[in-house]
């Protein structure tokens, strides 16, 4: 018996590892279009590798005798599936099998999972390592344009990942799989407003950003940067609003709500500062641990910007972004 596996990223040799640890007289080769295994693996996370996540920060539900993450707050694009997936193997399963592995793990504050190494070089050297002591063949440089021409297997498992054309998935759709467009996802913005470009390295540890007309909101540090707004609330709203942005030719408007509460406990917090600081303009204060600078901007009034999707060729594509207090 042979499994194939093409595709040589972090999941083909997670499921090439688990293939031999389940069956060992199973023959597994890997086959990876380029010279090197691995590599986005080796940039993921910072260099680091985050290896999963506790999602202590959202809440649960009971399924099957357990709690598991409620995922729609996560992933909202995908959670129906990973909610079946996870009640197979979910995240304390991964925990469980990096550290029975041989990779001792961190959880930082943000509840992201790293190797206690702080190294993505850690999770390559144990998936090459646990490959190699298993017999798992890697062959490299390997492009498969039909499964056709791939030597005689018994299995054959896709762990290809992405990619930004449709067309590269041809062979597949030849087969009868449906091919979900790809679309750009991950990105941060870009602004013409002035204003808020003026306030670059400025961070809003809490805000919350929104697409009008819609539920897709994220939550989390945003930061201003010289081209305008980047950050994890940022990028969480590009990959949940990707198709919606892409559908509308990434023209339309984001609300920000910059300390991240509700409309009420702004207004209490601007009153309370106004009575116990009468002689002081809001400009020079810092509620909500915005910085003086982002007040004597913004305590004035809601600002329209145009901005670009970042990595946008020549600014083509184009949105209006509005930013509120």
């Amino acid at each position: 018996m042979h499994t194939t596996i093409i595709g040589g990223g972090a999941a083909g040799f997670f499921a090439a590892v688990n293939l031999k640890e389940m069956k060992p007289e199973m023959g597994v080769t890997i086959l990876e279009r380029g010279q090197r295994v691995l590599r986005k693996v080796e940039v993921s996370g910072g260099g680091r590798c985050n290896c999963t996540n506790t999602f202590k920060a959202i809440g649960t539900f009971s399924s099957h005798g357990g709690n598991i993450p409620d995922l729609s707050a996560a992933y909202p694009r995908g959670h129906r599936l990973l909610r079946r997936l996870f009640n197979h193997f979910d995240h304390r399963d991964a925990f469980a099998w990096w550290e029975r592995h041989g990779v001792p793990l961190m959880v930082l504050p943000d509840h992201c999972v790293f190797p206690a190494s702080q190294d993505s070089h850690t999770i390559i050297d144990c998936l090459l390592g646990e490959a190699r002591r298993l017999g798992v063949v890697v062959r490299t440089g390997q492009t498969v344009a039909s499964l056709d021409a791939l030597p005689a297997t018994d299995f054959i498992l896709v762990a290809t990942g992405g990619a930004p054309k449709a067309a590269s998935f041809d062979w597949l759709h030849a087969l009868g799989h449906e091919i979900e467009p790809p679309v750009p996802s991950l990105f941060s913005l870009s602004t013409n407003d002035t204003e808020l470009k003026q306030l670059m390295g400025t961070v809003a540890e809490n805000a919350i950003v929104q697409i009008p007309g819609t539920h897709l909101r994220a939550q989390g540090a945003l930061l201003l940067t010289h081209w305008g707004m980047s950050g994890p609330a940022i990028l969480r709203l590009s990959s949940y609003g990707a198709r919606v942005l892409h559908e509308n030719g990434y023209k339309g408007s984001i609300v920000v709500n910059w300390p991240g509460v509700e409309e009420g406990a702004v207004r209490e917090t601007v009153a309370q500062l106004a009575q116990g600081h009468r002689m002081r303009q809001l400009a020079h204060t810092a509620p909500f641990g915005l910085t003086s600078g982002y007040g004597a901007t913004y305590s004035r009034k809601p600002s329209a910007a145009k901005a670009t999707r970042a990595g946008a060729t020549s600014g083509k594509k184009t949105s209006t972004a509005s930013s509120t207090c």
